[in-house]
């Protein structure tokens, strides 16, 4: 039950506990804590090394991190169902300053409607919080530069046309919110992406 997938973690320690149930025939909860020593964690970072400082590094370090998780979803029909989601965490560092683009917020909530479970409409809004990047300054020295929290609301579109083929159409970032996600990357705007999906097993 480690946070990341990354095959360079080692999960050291892990301890965790939560409750889950329901409150009506409509609504169910899931609330869990957990505490987790995890060797090898990947950080990225700007590698400063190139003159534009565009490209990112990994660094990796032992780390102990508490995570707090709730879920929340009500649903009074096959049709239409919402979730909503929040995440917590605080990391203790071993050698890194900080956490670098780990954010200690993720809040979301996803409605969904089928229409003849053959249409699926869904939008989504998440939010993530500050981060923290580590940058260098021309004499070497570690620096810390906070990139700001943001939200992100999203629209999709799936057409169903057998239990294994469909198609979909997802409308990203319809706000069109500026927002850096990582260092000296700034976000693309509206994105629309379309395309095929397919399940072959």
């Amino acid at each position: 039950r480690c946070l990341s997938d990354w095959s360079s973690d080692v999960c050291s320690s892990d301890l965790f506990a939560g409750i889950r149930g329901t409150t009506d025939a409509f609504t169910s909860y899931n609330v869990r804590a957990s505490y987790s020593g995890i060797d090898n964690m990947p950080f990225f970072v700007t590698d400063y090394s190139y003159l534009l400082a565009n490209t990112f590094d990994l660094l990796y370090d032992n780390v102990k991190v508490f995570r707090l998780h709730g879920e929340l979803s009500w649903q009074k029909t096959s049709r239409l169902r919402f979730y909503a989601f929040a995440d917590y965490w605080h990391y203790q560092m071993t050698s890194e300053l900080r956490p670098w683009y780990k954010p200690q917020v993720e809040l979301s909530f996803v409605a969904q409607y089928s229409i003849a479970d053959k249409i699926i409409l869904k939008a989504n809004i998440y939010y993530i919080g500050s981060q923290l990047a580590k940058t260098m300054g021309t004499n070497g020295e570690v620096g810390i530069k906070q990139l700001n929290g943001f939200p992100d609301l999203n629209l999709g579109i799936q057409y169903r046309y057998t239990t294994r083929m469909g198609f979909f159409l997802n409308f990203d970032n319809i706000a069109n919110y500026n927002y850096y996600r990582w260092n000296n990357y700034p976000s693309q705007g509206i994105l629309l992406l379309g395309g095929l999906s397919l399940t072959l097993l």
